[in-house]
C-alpha cells in the first residue's frame, strides 16, 4: 500500500509490516507523528506486534527512503518429530587402542556394542504439537505438529507405551539397524578369529565358525564353541567351552571354563575346569578338572604333563612304551585343603567378634534406658550395626565353608585312576597325598586309595 507520506508492505506470510517514508514536497507542512502513524497502521487493520519503539526510530533517526519494520507477529512453534533416543552405543566400533609406547593394540580395538539384563537402552520420545502463533492482523496461524517415529522392532526387548522405555530381556550383542534392533545372547564370527576381528569380550555365548588363530583371547560369560581348531590362546567361559578339533597351545595356550571343556585333542595346553574334561587325547598339558578328566575315546591316550581330575581321572592309555614321565592325579588339591583351614580359621574369628559384640550391648541393656546418655546410645548404635555387617561376612564365609567341605568329602571318597588299556611304567599316580610310581606296566586297572596308600586293583 502507498499514499502520500509511507508506503506500507505487508509480507506474504502477514508476520510483518514494513514502512517506508517519503520524503515530503517542499510545500508540504505535514507533521508526522508516532501516535498517527500507529493509528494509521490500525486502520489497515494491523493490530498485533506494533513496534513503537522502531516507529520513533524511523521518525526521528532513519527517516526518509529506508525501510523499517513497524510490526511483527508471533511465528508458530513447530512441532518436534517424534524419535527414538538411544542411552547406549548401539554399533560396534573398531578403533585403534594406543598403547603407552604409541604401538597400536589392534586385537583389543574392535568393540561389541553391548547391554545387559534389565538395562532401559533406549526411550521414546513422542512428537509435540507445537505452538500456535498470530500474526499482524490478529489472525491465529496454527504450528505444523510433529511427526510421530516408527517404534524399534525386533527380538531381545520389550515396550513400556506408559515410559517409553525400551528394556533388554537379556544381556547381549545389541544389533541396531534402521528401526530394527536384535540383542543376541550368541556373538557368532562366520570364520576364522583372527587379527582382523581381534579378542572377543561377550557376556553370552560365543560361536567360532572356524579357527581361533594364536595370539588372540576370547572372554565369555557363558558357553564358547569352535568348530576348528585353537592355536596359542587365551578362552574363558563362564559355561562350558567347546573345540571341535583340537587345541596346540605351544605352551602358550590357557583355558578356563566354569562348566566343562570338551576337545579332539589337547597338546602343550593348560586347562581348568569347574566341571569335567573330555578329550581323545591330552599330550605335554597342564589341566584340571574339579571333577572328572575323561579320556577313554578310542585313541584315548594320556601322554605327559600333569592331568589333575579332583573326582577322578578315566582314560584309556596312560604313558608310552618309552616310559615318558606322565603325572596324574585324583581328589582334593591342596589349595582346597589349605582353602578349608582358612575359611575355618575366618569362621571362628568372626565367630568370636560377634560374641564380643553380644557381650557389650548386652552391658548396655542392663542400664535402664532413663540413665543412659546419648553417647551411650551412640556406641549401642554403632554396635549394632557392627554385629550386623560381621554376621553377614560370618554368612559368607559359612556358604563357601560348607560347599567347600562337601565338596572336598566327596573328592575324597570318589577319588580314582582307572586306565582301561595300559598304565605304562613312567605313570606317577597321586591320590590325595598319597603318591605311586607305576614302575611295571599294567592292563585295565583302578588305582585309589586307602588307608593313606595307592591300591591297584584289576578291573
Amino acid at each position: 500500500m502507498e499514499n502520500e507520506w509511507c508506503i506500507l508492505t505487508i509480507d506474504d506470510d502477514k508476520m510483518n509490516a514494513r514502512m517506508t517514508l517519503k520524503v515530503p514536497s517542499n510545500n508540504d507542512n505535514f507533521f508526522l507523528t508516532p501516535f498517527y502513524v500507529e493509528r494509521f497502521l490500525k486502520l489497515q487493520g494491523i493490530s498485533f506486534g506494533i513496534n513503537e519503539a522502531a516507529i520513533e526510530l524511523l521518525i526521528n533517526v532513519v527517516r526518509y527512503g529506508n525501510e523499517i519494520i513497524v510490526a511483527s507477529g508471533s511465528p508458530p512453534v513447530e512441532g518436534v518429530d517424534g524419535y527414538v533416543d538411544f542411552h547406549i552405543p548401539v554399533e560396534d566400533s573398531k578403533k585403534p587402542v594406543i598403547n603407552e609406547d604409541g604401538s597400536v593394540d589392534y586385537l583389543n580395538s574392535f568393540k561389541l556394542a553391548m547391554v545387559n539384563e534389565n538395562q532401559v537402552f533406549a526411550t521414546y520420545v513422542k512428537p509435540t504439537a507445537g505452538k500456535s502463533g498470530l500474526n499482524i492482523f490478529s489472525e491465529i496461524v496454527n504450528a505444523v505438529p510433529g511427526k510421530e517415529a516408527k517404534h524399534l522392532k525386533g527380538n531381545g526387548f520389550k515396550f513400556d507405551e506408559d515410559t517409553g522405555e525400551y528394556t533388554a530381556l537379556y544381556s547381549g550383542h545389541i544389533k541396531h539397524f534402521g528401526n530394527h534392533v536384535s540383542i543376541e545372547n550368541v556373538y557368532v564370527v562366520s570364520g576364522d578369529l583372527d587379527i582382523d576381528k581381534g579378542n572377543i569380550n561377550f557376556n553370552g555365548d560365543v560361536q567360532i565358525h572356524g579357527d581361533v588363530r594364536s595370539g588372540l583371547s576370547i572372554n565369555a560369560e557363558g558357553s564358547v564353541f569352535i568348530s576348528g581348531h585353537v592355536g596359542a590362546c587365551q578362552i574363558a567361559a563362564g559355561k562350558n567351552i567347546t573345540v571341535c578339533k583340537g587345541i596346540q597351545g605351544r605352551d602358550k595356550c590357557i583355558i578356563a571354563a566354569g562348566g566343562d571343556v570338551v576337545c579332539k585333542f589337547v597338546e602343550r595346553c593348560c586347562i581348568t575346569a569347574k566341571g569335567n574334561i573330555y578329550a581323545d587325547s591330552i599330550l605335554d598339558s597342564q589341566v584340571t578338572a574339579n571333577n572328572q578328566v575323561i579320556v577313554t575315546s578310542r585313541m584315548g591316550i594320556l601322554l605327559g604333563g600333569v592331568t589333575t581330575g579332583k573326582m577322578g581321572v578315566t582314560a584309556r592309555t596312560c604313558g608310552n612304551e618309552t616310559e615318558a614321565l606322565t603325572v596324574v592325579c585324583a581328589g582334593p588339591s591342596k589349595e582346597d585343603i589349605n582353602r578349608m583351614y582358612e575359611l575355618t580359621e575366618q569362621y571362628h574369628r568372626l565367630t568370636k567378634e560377634i560374641l564380643q559384640f553380644e557381650d557389650k550391648l548386652e552391658d548396655i541393656e542392663i542400664i535402664p534406658p532413663e540413665k543412659r546418655s546419648s553417647k551411650t546410645e551412640e556406641i549401642r548404635t554403632k554396635l549394632f550395626r557392627a554385629k550386623i555387617v560381621v554376621s553377614s561376612q560370618r554368612k559368607t564365609v559359612s556358604d563357601e565353608l560348607t560347599t567347600l567341605s562337601s565338596f572336598i568329602n566327596e573328592a575324597i571318597a570318589a577319588a580314582s585312576v582307572t586306565i582301561t588299556g595300559v598304565a605304562y611304567a613312567g605313570t606317577r599316580i597321586r591320590i590325595g597325598d598319597a603318591p605311586l610310581s607305576v614302575t611295571e606296566s599294567f592292563k585295565s586297572v583302578k588305582y585309589y586309595c586307602k588307608n593313606d596308600e595307592i591300591i591297584a586293583e584289576g578291573i
